[in-house]
């Protein structure tokens, strides 16, 4: 929680919502599902399928925030280009 609320604008998280973060995290399962969100970003389709028929098929919005200080935001530009119907919003403020 801590790098959360360094890494944000001051006052975006309150005291209770760090704890509710805190509380999530110690869910058995949640630092794999956090960090395979991570190792996905670069996975390549099987061999023997091609990149439209590994594309996310649901329509898809993608919002992210211009101020994130991990992940840059041409990511997400990237990103739209793996689904069939996709969409990204910037919000310039957000972390």
């Amino acid at each position: 929680a801590k790098l959360i609320s360094e890494s944000a604008l001051p006052g975006t998280f309150t005291d209770d919502v760090l704890k509710a973060y805190k509380m999530a995290w110690n869910d058995p399962g949640t630092m794999n599902c956090q960090l395979n969100w991570y190792r996905a970003m670069f996975q390549r389709p099987p061999k023997g399928i091609s990149r439209e028929q590994y594309k996310v098929k649901v329509p898809t919005l993608i919002i992210w925030g211009k101020k994130d200080e991990f992940l840059k935001h041409e990511m997400a530009t990237h990103s739209v280009g793996l689904c069939e119907n996709a969409k990204v919003e910037f919000i310039d403020e957000a972390t």
